[in-house]
């Protein structure tokens, strides 16, 4: 019988593959552009078309895998997130918008046609939604992780951290 605790137990085992990590992220990218786009066009595609849609999909996705390939974002043990994996989501994120966002003002002005081609509101929002997506999702990993590896049977044993300075404050 199929159950998703089974399955997430099997993962949790092992290190989460950087392959499997890459493409979730680049799926919640993907997600999220449509998402924003469906969402700034008033939920149709009515002036550009599904034909622009993918084209700008593609660039989209190139330049966040890019950005994602430059701060090894993927690398990282997923369970075991922390604040500078947040920092390098960060950091994937600001520099895949601000190529986007140079690629098309150097579109705006090579082509001559009046409009950007990918909408300015539309890279914005993107890159809220994706970095709440992309930390959301490690966070959401992080806690399931926890969840279904401790051991309620298990009696829990308090200790001390002496010399860890802020790295023991932080350990639970």
């Amino acid at each position: 019988m199929f159950s998703l605790e089974k399955l997430f137990l099997k993962f949790s085992t092992n290190h989460t593959p950087r392959w499997v990590v890459l493409l979730i992220d680049v799926l919640l990218c993907a997600f999220s552009y449509v998402f924003i786009t469906f969402i700034i066009l008033n939920f149709s595609f009515e002036p550009h078309g599904t034909g622009w849609l993918l084209e700008t999909l593609g660039v989209v996705l190139f330049f966040k895998i890019v950005a994602f390939a430059l701060t090894r974002m993927y690398q990282g043990l997923v369970r075991y997130t922390s604040i500078s994996d947040a920092i390098r989501i960060l950091a994937a994120v600001f520099i895949s918008s601000s190529s986007i966002l140079a690629f098309d003002f150097v579109v705006y002005f090579i082509s001559e046609n009046p409009e950007f081609y990918i909408p300015i509101s539309i890279i914005l929002l993107d890159f809220f939604i994706t970095l709440v997506a992309l930390a959301s999702s490690r966070v959401a990993y992080k806690l399931l992780y926890s969840y279904y590896r401790s051991s309620p049977h298990e009696p829990k044993e308090n200790i001390a951290i002496f010399g860890a300075g802020e790295s023991g404050i932080i350990t639970k």
